[in-house]
């Protein structure tokens, strides 16, 4: 790939956002036609939709997607999974945490994703990447508080079933 310089005068504000594109350009050549094609529209020099209509559009779809889901705007979600009744005689020590319950990963109080990245969780890479004894004992208060497993691979950046397997692990001690 041959590479030139090119010169443009831009707001001091644009300047980190070309110096990402140039930076793109060079990492991937294919970047530059998803680029033009982005802000031309696919064909030819004239704009068929300018990027910001784009933007509005998706930003629509997004809210629209929302409300039907029940996380955005004002609207309840249009569809509910059914309660399970707990079988009668059944009965559970409240003392101790249901990891299954969910009841703690969507407490506004427990910050996880915040905690996770104030730590060194992992050390190591691939087959040998492993929790720091920090991570450790952090993956210790999400089940003990009940966080729900696919929350906690989420912020963890785990696998799913490393999630379950620990998580019932911890619990059988």
């Amino acid at each position: 790939m041959e590479l030139i310089q090119a010169n443009a005068r831009v707001p001091v504000d644009s300047r980190p956002v070309l110096l990402k594109a140039a930076a793109m350009m060079r990492a991937d050549p294919s970047f530059a036609a998803k680029l033009e094609a982005f802000l031309c529209g696919g064909a030819g020099d004239e704009p068929v939709s300018l990027w910001h209509d784009r933007l509005a559009d998706m930003a629509a779809r997004i809210e629209a997607l929302e409300t039907i889901v029940g996380h955005g705007g004002n609207a309840q979600p249009q569809a509910t999974m059914p309660v399970k009744a707990k079988p009668e005689g059944v009965q559970r020590d409240p003392d101790t945490p249901d990891m299954f319950a969910g009841n703690a990963s969507n407490s506004p109080a427990a910050d996880w994703p915040a905690r996770v990245a104030a730590i060194e969780a992992f050390q190591g890479e691939g087959r040998q990447r492993r929790l720091t004894p920090a991570g450790d004992d952090l993956f210790r208060e999400m089940v003990q508080a009940g966080c729900r497993p696919a929350d906690m691979a989420r912020w963890l950046g785990m696998a799913r079933a490393s999630v379950d397997t620990r998580a019932k692990k911890m619990q059988g001690q």
